[in-house]
C-alpha cells in the first residue's frame, strides 16, 4: 500500500457572474496494486477544500473560503492565506486544453 498526496485545481465560475474561481483541493490517497492478481485500489482517505475567489472587483484573487496551516509551521496567518492566493493566481493562467 502506497500513500500519496497531491493537489487538484479546478478553475470554474461557481455563481455564473462571468468572474472564475479557483477550487483546490488537498487530497491524500492510498493504492495498492498487486501484480499477481492485477487488482487495483485507490481510496482518497482524506481530503480538504478550498475555494479562491476575487473580492471588490480585484484583478487578482484574495478571498479564501477557509482558512488552514497551508505551510505548516504551525499557525495559520497571512502567510497561509497568501500561498492559496499565489496557487490560484498561478493556476488561472494555464489555457485549457482539449488534450489535442
Amino acid at each position: 500500500m502506497e500513500t500519496s498526496k497531491g493537489i487538484l485545481l479546478t478553475v470554474l465560475d461557481v455563481n455564473k457572474d462571468g468572474v472564475q474561481e479557483v477550487k483546490i483541493e488537498f487530497v491524500t490517497r492510498e493504492t495498492d496494486f498487486d501484480l499477481g492478481s492485477g487488482n487495483f485500489s485507490d481510496t482518497i482517505v482524506n481530503s480538504y477544500a478550498v475555494l479562491v475567489s476575487k473580492k471588490n472587483g480585484s484583478t487578482t484573487f484574495n478571498k479564501a473560503s477557509v482558512h488552514g496551516d497551508i505551510d505548516q509551521d504551525g499557525d495559520i496567518d497571512m502567510e497561509d492565506e497568501q500561498l492559496l492566493f499565489d496557487l490560484a493566481n498561478t493556476v488561472i493562467k494555464f489555457k485549457a486544453s482539449s488534450g489535442n
